[in-house]
């Protein structure tokens, strides 16, 4: 069964931000990562611990149906960043001066789920497809009006987005290139070498040093926040701590989603280990010139549900 976590938003508290810095001086991205600290150690949590589940599983459907949720978050606020780029000219000086310090063609990431995804579901999923999911839905509608109303804020999802991918992402391709068996493999992919790197191009920024990319993002949130009022700065970081609530919105919705694909990957696997162990007692214990009966076998695959689903 799949963990029910307290949700952040039950405990987060109507403290201003700034109740969350330190006293000595924070840049943004401090500021932002200081504020967002109980949030994204409940979120982080989440991730692993569904992650674990995952792969256990060895089901790469659910890893699919999961980043099916998050692609929408990254072409939606991309898409709206890139229009804004391409029409700085109306919005103010010190914002169009902060969009731009950030931004790098190749931090984006759509393009790359969307590879992934396509690979993983056989060449059926649609990246221009709107989404379905109540909880996906509800989120790039807020992305689009956050990043219309307050363009500024388009910081925070870079920040979070991107920086998550830096950091964790490396732990999380490890874990997903590390399963034997965990990616389909069919093509274009020949073995399951090139299955991986067709399933994980998410995580695999276009640079021969990642490191580069990292640090030019770090620097352009610097030269970013020289010019925003303290009033922006705080927007900013309110829509950090949003970004973090949302992103487990959508994680408590892949739960409802998910559940039923993952009992019923144990059940396969259950299955196999049932008609393996069947197959070893009929060998060895026949009973008066016959194998064992059939009711027999039935109290051991009972009992090896039990083990599977009651433990």
């Amino acid at each position: 069964m799949l963990p029910n976590t307290t949700t952040a938003s039950e405990k987060d508290s109507t403290t201003s931000p700034a109740a969350y810095f330190p006293d000595a001086p924070q840049n943004l991205s401090q500021a932002i990562n200081t504020s967002t600290k109980d949030l994204h150690d409940t979120v982080n949590f989440a991730i692993m611990d569904r992650f674990q589940l995952l792969l256990s599983s060895n089901n790469h459907e659910l890893y699919l149906t999961g980043m099916t949720s998050f692609h929408p978050v990254y072409s939606t606020f991309e898409r709206v960043w890139s229009a804004l780029l391409s029409s700085s000219s109306t919005l103010r000086p010190n914002i169009s001066t902060a969009i731009t310090a950030i931004h790098d063609p190749r931090l984006f990431r759509s393009s790359a789920i969307a590879a992934d995804l396509s690979y993983l579901s056989g060449g059926s999923f649609d990246p221009d497809a709107s989404p379905s999911r109540p909880q996906v839905v509800a989120y790039v509608n807020h992305i689009e009006n956050a990043i219309r109303e307050k363009p500024h804020v388009v910081l925070a999802y870079a920040h979070s987005y991107y920086m998550a991918l830096f950091a964790g992402g490396k732990v999380l391709r490890k874990l997903l290139v590390n399963k034997k068996g965990f990616f389909p493999v069919h093509l274009p992919a020949g073995d399951e070498e090139e299955a991986r790197r067709f399933s994980t191009g998410l995580f695999v920024f276009p640079a021969d040093d990642p490191e580069e990319i990292r640090n030019k993002f770090k620097a352009g949130m610097v030269i970013a926040e020289e010019g925003l009022s303290e009033e922006e700065k705080t927007d900013i970081i309110n829509e950090a701590r949003a970004i973090f609530k949302w992103n487990e919105k959508l994680i408590h919705e892949l739960d409802s989603i998910c559940a039923p694909m993952y009992v019923k990957g144990e059940a396969a696997q259950v299955g196999k280990s049932v008609m393996a162990f069947a197959k070893k007692v009929q060998s060895r214990c026949p009973v008066d010139g016959y194998k064992l009966p059939a009711a027999v076998m039935l109290l051991c695959f009972l009992w090896l549900i039990k083990r599977a689903f009651l433990a």
